[in-house]
């Protein structure tokens, strides 16, 4: 009987092999965290853009005369409880795109939020419908990334 062992080569090769092997496992494990990480910003960020959409649809439309929105009206407008103040749309139209940051949610950034009578958000009114005080367009972004838009008519009048 001829009893012989793995030549240097072969030893070498299985190594190189196991190598290549261990290397794939582990470039495709981190590549599954940083996915669901990346995921599950996403989720975050969808999720309270449209908890600020529908705080937005909730709010009466106004009148086109209400004055603009104060610190405190806005404060009390993106906080975390169910109260929303005296906010109307047409008062945070007066004041402008809304710039803050939200106090302890997990993705860093500034939220943007626009409401205003520029339907298509090309920078002017002269398109039709637009410039109407019952039609409103509203768009909540994050970092300059657009996660929530609607248009809202003032079923009142």
């Amino acid at each position: 009987m001829n009893a012989r062992g793995f030549s240097l080569v072969e030893v070498l090769m299985s190594l190189g092999v196991l190598a290549f092997v261990t290397l794939s496992i582990a470039t495709g494990v981190g590549t599954g965290h940083s996915t669901t990480k990346a995921l599950e910003e996403e989720v975050a960020l969808v999720s309270r853009g449209q908890e600020y959409l529908e705080r937005l649809l909730a709010v009466p439309f106004g009148r086109s005369s209400d004055p603009v929105a104060t610190a405190p009206e806005l404060t009390e407008m993106f906080d975390d409880d169910a109260n929303f103040g005296s906010m109307t749309l047409h008062k945070l139209r007066r004041f402008g795109p809304v710039e803050f940051e939200a106090a302890a949610f997990p993705v860093r950034g500034v939220w943007r939020v626009v409401v205003d009578q520029d339907l298509n958000g090309d920078g002017d009114l002269s398109d039709p419908d637009e410039g109407r005080a019952d039609l409103m367009r509203i768009e909540i972004s994050h970092r300059g990334r657009v996660v929530a838009r609607t248009e809202r008519f003032d079923t009142t009048r």
